[in-house]
């Protein structure tokens, strides 16, 4: 049986990319078991991950914004505390935390094979994401013919941004179901 990740990621050009990535669903433990295989050596391609947890500015917690959890009873009708608990519940609910994970030749510093995987940890639930199809991860790489993998590597650490040019594709974690 072929690693569903493998045969995506083995596509000639974008258009053979694209259409595997329409029919194909990538399965957890062949997500898993790649990961592994770029970590053991045994593969072209070398592994890195990284993530952030992003919250929109207009939402960010203060530090005494946690205090009115141990706070009286008496103290919880008071404007501020009443502002600070909506700011709480506000983050809470807009929190993203994502996720990158890239594969790049090792050993080539000229035009690599590279592929970037990445997703926000409610995007492989089935329900309550953007996107019609459900679970879903998405994928941009070298067969991308504007994009260079250092702009889009250095855009997500420094700037906890993520590409805009994508693809998606379906996700199954029987334990996300």
């Amino acid at each position: 049986m072929v690693n569903s990740i493998v045969e995506i990621l083995c596509s000639a050009d974008k258009k053979e990319l694209t259409a595997k990535c329409k029919r194909i669903e990538i399965q957890k433990t062949d997500f898993t078991d790649f990961i592994l295989l770029c970590k053991s050596g045994l593969c072209h391609l070398e592994h890195r991950m990284e993530f952030f947890d992003f919250v929109p500015e207009d939402v960010q917690t203060r530090e005494e914004d946690w205090d009115v959890l141990n706070a009286p009873p008496s103290e919880l009708n008071l404007i501020e505390s009443k502002k600070s608990l909506r700011r709480l519940f506000k983050m809470h609910g807009m929190r993203k935390y994502i996720v990158g994970h890239l594969f790049i030749e090792s050993d080539k510093t000229h035009n690599p094979e590279w592929h970037f995987i990445f997703f926000e940890i409610n995007e492989l639930k089935d329900r309550n994401n953007h996107w019609s199809e459900g679970a879903h991860v998405h994928l941009v790489n070298h067969l991308f013919p504007s994009i260079k993998v250092q702009d889009v590597w250095s855009d997500f650490i420094k700037n906890k941004k993520t590409p805009s040019s994508k693809l998606h594709i379906r996700f199954n974690d029987p334990l996300r179901k």
